[in-house]
């Protein structure tokens, strides 16, 4: 199963961590479904809903404990790159954007409640 993550950046051996790889690869599957892009398109593509989909899943990953270093070295990003995206959500949410707040209320609805 091909993902945007890179196993071999992560030197630990961490349960806790581990957990968290796992479920931050369940949310990029439900988050890929719930915006019908292909995972190359969640990957690599710089239109609007590519871009708002990884950026609502560093927001979740964020929200799951995983710090901005981690996220960017696990998208090849820099930190600044993952602060700013989750940022961007935070303030989506704050402002009752509508395309971000339908897609984080359709993964909800799908797949439960992100932590």
């Amino acid at each position: 199963m091909k993902t945007c993550f890179s196993y071999h950046l992560l030197l630990t051996e961490s349960n806790v961590f581990q957990e968290l790889l796992t479920k931050g690869l369940e949310y990029e599957d439900k988050i890929i479904g719930s915006c019908e892009i292909s995972k190359e398109e969640f990957s690599v593509k710089h239109t609007k809903i590519p871009c708002l989909a990884r950026q609502i899943q560093w927001y979740i990953l964020h929200r799951m404990g995983f710090s901005f270093p981690v996220i960017g070295k696990l998208y090849h990003r820099d930190h600044s790159t993952i602060i700013n995206g989750v940022n961007r959500i935070q303030g989506f949410i704050d402002i009752d954007d509508e395309l971000a707040i339908n897609i984080l209320k359709r993964i909800e609805y799908d797949y439960g409640k992100a932590n």
